[in-house]
Formats: structure tokens, C-alpha cells, sequence
């Protein structure tokens, strides 16, 4: 059976992040890739203290299976407990994993976006985690 990667956009729609990578993915890893519709991002995952959203609450909201390798994408500053922040994190076990894009953008460093370079983030930090 041929590896499947569900992409699953947490928060916005990220259309174009999704489409990328469901063009990108296949020849990467030998896949088929298809979009599932956007999950409402978790309340429950925000932390007002540090202005970010914490990464293992999120992908706890992302169902993962033996026969799908699940990517969560989310447009939110992730974190995990003892770090600053993350660009994501997989679960191996569960088959699911997440990127958060924010830090793959130039502007979030105060200089002045670069498409092919943040493409290039995002497969990267894509192949990365799953």
C-alpha cells in the first residue's frame, strides 16, 4: 500500500501553504497527499503568559492512523513545555506531526519576505517532521 499524507490546516485555511506542500510531498517521499478541511484551533492550547500556543495540546486535536502519516499546518507561534518555542513536533508513535509557519517567515524577523525562501522553509521543516 502507498504511503498517505493527510495535510490538516489548525487555524486558517493556508491554502497555498497546503497546496505546496500536497505538490511537494509526493516525490519527496513516494506518497499520495490530500487536504482535509481546517480544524478550529484549541482555546484549550493557548498560553497568555508566553503569547504562544502549546504545540502538544494542538496535536492532540489531530487524529493520526497506522495507514496515514497526519501534518498538522498552523499559522500560530508554537511552544513546548522547557522550550522558547518549536517549528514543530512529531509523534512518532501516533503518526501525526505539526509545523507552525510564523518563524519560516522573513517578516517575523523584521526584514522583507522571500516567497522561495519560506517555500523552502516550509518543505524543509515539512520533510523534517514527518
Amino acid at each position: 500500500m502507498r504511503l498517505e499524507i493527510l495535510l490538516v490546516p489548525v487555524g486558517d485555511e493556508l491554502s497555498e501553504v497546503t497546496k505546496y506542500l500536497s505538490e511537494n510531498l509526493p516525490s519527496i517521499f513516494d506518497c499520495t497527499c490530500r487536504t482535509q478541511r481546517p480544524l478550529t484551533l484549541p482555546q484549550s492550547a493557548w498560553n497568555a503568559q508566553r503569547n504562544q500556543y502549546d504545540a502538544e495540546r494542538i496535536l492532540g486535536q489531530v487524529e493520526g492512523t497506522e495507514s496515514t502519516l497526519t501534518l498538522a499546518i498552523t499559522d500560530v507561534d508554537l511552544y513546548v513545555e522547557g522550550l522558547n518555542y518549536v517549528f514543530g513536533l512529531a509523534q512518532a508513535a501516533d503518526w501525526r506531526a505539526i509545523i507552525a509557519i510564523p518563524r519560516l517567515r522573513q517578516s517575523f524577523y523584521g526584514t522583507e519576505e522571500d516567497l522561495s525562501l519560506f517555500r523552502t522553509r516550509v518543505l524543509k521543516e515539512a520533510v523534517h517532521e514527518l
